[in-house]
């Protein structure tokens, strides 16, 4: 999977707080079915939706960050977190 291994485990911890929409309990509910927080972002939007606990805005921005994070690691070569923005 092109998502296999773009961010490390605790660049996942961080990504999770910086997701918007994604509190505590939220978290939990991810990490309870998931395990860890970087399978939380290899998670398909489908394997999201089927836990029913995300709203499709939280969802997207699940998807969106860890979208945004392949591609500024996968065109800019980076070594740290970075992430681009897709709000408009």
């Amino acid at each position: 999977s092109p998502k296999d291994d773009v961010m490390t485990g605790q660049e996942a911890w961080v990504a999770l707080n910086a997701v918007s929409g994604l509190g505590t309990a939220r978290t939990g509910a991810l990490l309870a079915h998931f395990k860890d927080a970087q399978a939380v972002f290899k998670a398909s939007r489908d394997e999201l939706m089927a836990l029913g606990v995300l709203p499709q805005a939280v969802i997207s921005n699940i998807v969106d960050f860890a979208n945004g994070f392949l591609l500024a690691d996968s065109h800019n070569g980076l070594q740290s977190l970075k992430f681009i923005d897709a709000s408009p």
